[in-house]
């Protein structure tokens, strides 16, 4: 039974648990995946594994992307809103996108919230085609 990159990262987050991360620690964890042929899944496996540490703490990983500067009392009143809505702490990476014309555009793990008016546009130009 091959495991599975998720396993490896519910291992790799009970070890980061118990233990600070050292060098020795990095290279015994990639040993064992090169010996499973799965070192090509370490980004993969190092993310969910952090995903699993913010869960465990409480908290919950956002990344917002606004058309324009927001001030730190929207960043601040967004992530109350995200709080209220997951009963998570929001750790929020903030972000400036030009390109979105207006509106903002949230990933919450798999998620992706697109208020933004190019994403609005671009669902009105999918529709228009079907």
């Amino acid at each position: 039974m091959k495991t599975t990159p998720r396993n490896y990262a519910k291992a790799l987050a009970a070890l980061l648990k118990t233990q600070p991360v050292t060098a020795e620690l990095v290279q015994n964890f990639v040993k064992i995946l090169r010996k499973s042929h799965q070192e090509k899944m370490l980004n993969r496996i190092v993310n969910i594994a952090e995903q699993i540490l913010i869960e465990e703490n409480g908290e919950i990983k956002v990344d917002v992307i606004s058309a324009s500067e927001m001030t730190e009392k929207n960043i601040a009143d967004l992530g109350k809103m995200i709080e209220s809505a997951t009963n998570l702490k929001p750790l929020i990476s903030y972000k400036v996108d030009k390109g979105l014309k207006g509106g903002v555009k949230l990933r919450v793990k798999d998620y992706m919230i697109d208020a933004s008016v190019s994403g609005k546009i671009e669902m009105m130009k999918r529709s228009f085609e079907s």
